[in-house]
């Protein structure tokens, strides 16, 4: 929108996730006019720098991939480990852009960090009974979050990333989850019940909804997300 146009170029840092999820925020940069938050420039951040990235594709990207993402899969926000990351790429921006205060960023910085070290005992307690557990989600968004807490995709709804479901694949993965007895499917607050309720009448299986983002499900920050994603699962997983 002009309005968002507007906002970055009078912009003095942007932040990215990267990974190629947010290209459209190149034409935005373009469009505001605006050197300072380019690519390379002193108010630009990719918060996925450092990231350890999971599921690069190794075979050719096609139109009929999905929605593959070629660098890997940009959603690894989810990890908390990965909140540490994102931290440090964005107190750096900070620190290129307003100088005279990175004494307060960093301060907050190291704040952020022990706050998520304070917390990853609990949440790694919390699913520690359910470690090795399969799950079914409804697209290719949970990967670092179950890579982090020991849980492993068995399914998704959508056929490929981005692709929306069909009835014919949504009955072969119940045929697929009765027969592997699994009981736990985890969508987020974004996507429709339509199927995931379906499946949950043919398997009897527990059915959690986590949130996108932070604002979604009432969460007021990064802590209260995983927070709920952490208690959406154990709910789910019991």
């Amino acid at each position: 929108r002009p309005s968002d146009v507007s906002r970055v170029a009078k912009a003095n840092l942007i932040v990215r996730v990267g990974m190629d999820l947010d290209l459209w925020f190149d034409a935005l940069i373009n469009s505001s006019g605006n050197r300072n938050v380019g690519r390379g420039a002193a108010g630009y951040v990719d918060a996925s720098v450092g990231i350890r990235k999971l599921e690069i594709p190794t075979e050719q990207v096609t139109g009929a991939s999905g929605d593959i993402h070629v660098y890997g899969n940009p959603h690894y926000f989810y990890d908390p480990l990965n909140g540490k990351t994102i931290a440090y790429n964005i107190v750096l921006g900070l620190d290129r852009v307003a100088p005279a205060n990175a004494k307060t960023f960093n301060a907050n910085y190291k704040a952020f960090c022990a706050a998520i070290d304070e917390r990853m005992p609990g949440w790694t307690a919390a699913l520690a009974p359910y470690k090795g557990r399969k799950v079914v989600i409804y697209h290719a968004s949970a990967i670092y979050f179950l890579n982090r807490f020991g849980l492993q995709q068995f399914g998704a709804l959508e056929p490929k990333p981005g692709i929306p479901p069909s009835a014919a694949h949504v009955k072969t993965l119940i045929g697929r989850m009765k027969s592997a007895g699994v009981k736990t499917v985890v969508i987020e607050s974004v996507y429709p019940r339509q199927f995931p309720d379906m499946i949950v009448r043919e398997t009897g299986a527990t059915l959690g909804v986590t949130p996108y983002s932070v604002g979604a499900l009432g969460t007021k920050n990064y802590f209260e997300l995983i927070d709920k994603w952490v208690q959406v699962y154990r709910q789910a997983l019991q």
